[in-house]
C-alpha cells in the first residue's frame, strides 16, 4: 500500500531514499531487498523513491513492485525534474519524514538488518553526521583480474579496517542526519559538485557532503556491520568506463582539495593568496611520476591508466578554474566552522577511498 505520513521534523527514524534515473530495470531487486528489511516495530521508517528526470517506466515499476509486498511501511514517489544526483538527494531530504536519511542507490541491495543497524548507530552518538558501510560486488559477468585494484570507485570494499571515524564513506548506503544537513544549508552552503547527471559520470557530491559536515565538527563514521551488495552490469566493467570514471573523480578532486586544506589547517596554504598554481605544479609532478612508472604499467595497466586519467582530470579542471579556484576556496572557508574534529593530518580529499 502506498501511503504518506506526517511527523514532527527531526523525529528519530529512518527515511530510506532511492534516487532514480531510468531505473526501471534495476529497481525491482533493490525494492525487494528493502521489503525484506527486519526492523523492530519501535523503529519508524519509510521508503522514498525520487524520480530524477527519468524517461523510462521508473515510476510505474516502482509502484507495481512495492504494492505486491502489502507492507505497512510508508512508501512515496516524488519527482525531481532537475537532473543530477545531488538535486535528487536534496529532494529526498526535503521529503523525508525522519531524522536519519539513508541513501540507497538503485543498484544497491541492503542486507536485511541495514535499516536497524543504521538507526541504532546514529542513535548511539549525536556527533555522527554521516554514517556508511561496506559494499560487496555482484557482477553481471565474470570478474576481471584488475577489478580488485580499482574496486573502491565502485563502492566495493571497506573504507577502513575497523569501525570508527573516517575521512569519508561511500555515497552508496550512507546515512545523513537531516538536521545537520538543514543546518548546513542554512549556513549558505550550496553544493559545488552536481554528482551523477543522467548518463554523465560526474561525481563527488557525496564526498563533498562528508567533508562539509566534518568541517562543521561532525563525525564521519564507518560501521562494518552495515553491508550491501552493489550490482555491477557488464557495461560498467569496460575499461573505457572505469577510465572515464577516474577522470571525473580527478576533476571533482580539484574542488575537494579546498576542503582538505581547511580540514588540515595547513598554515602554509592558508597564508598563500593564491593556491591554484601550487595545485597545478604538484599535480603535474605527480602525473610525470605515474607516467614513467614502468613497473606499474607492466604489473597492472588498468590501474596505471586509472591513475593517469585521474591526474589528467585534476590538472585540466585546475586549469579551467584558475583564479576561480581561489574564490571557491574562500567561499568554503567562509561557511565552515572548523574545530577539533577537522584537524586530522591524514585527511584525504580523494573522492575514492
Amino acid at each position: 500500500m502506498i501511503q504518506q505520513t506526517t511527523t514532527v521534523p527531526n523525529t528519530p527514524g529512518v527515511s530510506v531514499i532511492v534516487c532514480c534515473y531510468n531505473s526501471a530495470k534495476r529497481l525491482p531487486e533493490t525494492l525487494r531487498h528493502l521489503a525484506q528489511q527486519q526492523v523492530p516495530s519501535d523503529i519508524p521508517w519509510e521508503v522514498i523513491v525520487v524520480n530524477n528526470a527519468s524517461t523510462d517506466d521508473t515510476v510505474a515499476v516502482a509502484k507495481k513492485e512495492w504494492q505486491q509486498y502489502h507492507l505497512d511501511i510508508p512508501f512515496s514517489i516524488v519527482d525531481q525534474p532537475k537532473p543530477g544526483l545531488s538535486y535528487a538527494r536534496d529532494k529526498g531530504f526535503e521529503t523525508a519524514q525522519y531524522e536519519y536519511c539513508l541513501f540507497c542507490d538503485d543498484d544497491n541491495w541492503l542486507n536485511k538488518d541495514y535499516v536497524r543497524i543504521a538507526f541504532e548507530t546514529m542513535e548511539s552518538d549525536a556527533m555522527i553526521g554521516v554514517l556508511g558501510g561496506q559494499g560487496e560486488a555482484v557482477l553481471e559477468t565474470q570478474i576481471h583480474p584488475w577489478f580488485e585494484s580499482v574496486k573502491s570507485v565502485y563502492a566495493v570494499g571497506a573504507p577502513a579496517k575497523f569501525a570508527g571515524e573516517v575521512n569519508r564513506v561511500y555515497g552508496a548506503g550512507m546515512t545523513i542526519r537531516k538536521s545537520q544537513y538543514t543546518s548546513l544549508i542554512k549556513s549558505s552552503f550550496s553544493t559545488l559538485l552536481s554528482d551523477r547527471e543522467g548518463e554523465s559520470l560526474s561525481s563527488g557530491g557525496d564526498t563533498e557532503l562528508c567533508f562539509a559536515l566534518r568541517l562543521r565538527g561532525k563525525k564521519i563514521w564507518f560501521n562494518p556491520e552495515l553491508k550491501f551488495y552493489h550490482f555491477i552490469p557488464t557495461s560498467r566493467l569496460e575499461k573505457e568506463y572505469v577510465y572515464d570514471l577516474n577522470y571525473q573523480i580527478g576533476k571533482c578532486n580539484a574542488i575537494l582539495n579546498c576542503y582538505k586544506y581547511l580540514a588540515e589547517k595547513n598554515k602554509k596554504v592558508l597564508r598563500k593568496k593564491s593556491i591554484w598554481k601550487g595545485e597545478l605544479m604538484y599535480a603535474f609532478v605527480d602525473y610525470l611520476k605515474v607516467k614513467f612508472n614502468y613497473n606499474l604499467f607492466i604489473k597492472n595497466k588498468v590501474l596505471y591508466y586509472c591513475k593517469i586519467q585521474r591526474l589528467k582530470g585534476f590538472i585540466e579542471e585546475i586549469i579551467i578554474l584558475n583564479y576561480k579556484h581561489d574564490h571557491i576556496y574562500n567561499k568554503i572557508r567562509n561557511i565552515s566552522s572548523i574545530n577539533r574534529y577537522a584537524q586530522s593530518n591524514n585527511f584525504s580529499a580523494d573522492a575514492s577511498i
